[in-house]
């Protein structure tokens, strides 16, 4: 369904939404910014009642019918700064994204300020949006916390790959990339909005390839151990050095926490290579 048919649909059925317990409907993302195309999923923010909210996430299959016959459903996923999120995919393989709260779990959020389609609101919604403005993602803490949950995972691929676990290290290899993209943004100074989800539209956002991908490298289809430690190595390495150069421009080298990343690069390094 395109926007204009969904937009419709959530107006005829506010009655039965309101009477459901949904006290703000607002459409976000980028259908709500406006910059969507065919391909973009709808994002939908609701703010429920207290009293009525676990009803709501036990059965909330009825609100995702009221927009049409759904093929699939995936029921509620806690997503911070989102909320309790349900995801549905319709007949004509449409797929809206329900995100749920209530206004006790509506916190202010840097994301909370941004341009959306209201259908209607008790006013809780515009409250919330009013408290997020001004509010920003911290540059340093995004860049503390990648780096700090890079180093736990990548001494984690060390002993999975100690184990021969060889699904697993390809799970903890697919974390570090996350962590990395992240740093790559910084460095280039766009931060992603979502810090969780730092992938999204980066080809757009950072425009030139070898800044992301190239720069990166991957381990290909071979996913071997040998192969993987190798990666491992040369990701840490690179990771490092990358590190060295954003604390430089978020005043974070003299943090604690470059010290103590600096002691896991030796420490993984040492490990790969039998040195020390």
């Amino acid at each position: 369904m395109n926007k204009d048919e969904f937009l419709k649909t959530a107006i005829e059925s506010r009655t039965f939404l309101e009477s459901s317990g949904i006290e703000s409907f607002v459409i976000g993302g980028s259908v709500g910014r406006g910059t969507e195309d065919a391909f973009s999923d709808i994002d939908v923010f609701l703010v429920a009642s207290g009293t009525r909210f676990s009803g709501l996430t036990a059965n909330f299959t009825e609100i995702a019918e009221q927009f049409g016959a759904v093929r699939l459903f995936r029921s509620s996923t806690f997503i911070p700064n989102y909320g309790h999120s349900f995801t549905a995919l319709y007949d004509d393989f449409s797929i809206v994204q329900f995100n749920l709260n209530t206004s006790e779990t509506l916190l202010p959020s840097p994301l909370g300020d941004q341009k959306c389609i209201t259908v209607f609101d008790s006013g809780i919604y515009s409250d919330f949006q009013s408290k997020s403005r001004g509010l920003f993602f911290q540059n340093q803490n995004v860049f503390l916390k990648a780096q700090t949950f890079f180093w736990l995972r990548a001494i984690s691929l060390v002993r999975a790959l100690e184990r021969n676990e060889i699904q697993t290290s390809l799970k903890y290899c697919n974390d570090l990339h996350t962590q990395s993209l992240i740093l790559i943004r910084l460095r280039a100074g766009i931060a992603a909005n979502d810090p969780a989800n730092p992938s999204k539209h980066i080809e757009r956002d950072l425009k030139e390839r070898d800044m992301c991908w190239d720069t990166i490298g991957h381990f290909g289809t071979d996913s071997s151990s040998d192969s993987l430690k190798q990666f491992l190595l040369d990701r840490c390495g690179w990771f490092n050095q990358l590190s060295l150069e954003v604390s430089q421009m978020y005043d974070a080298a003299d943090h604690p926490d470059m010290a103590a990343s600096a002691g896991c690069w030796n420490y993984i390094h040492a490990k790969l290579t039998g040195a020390g």
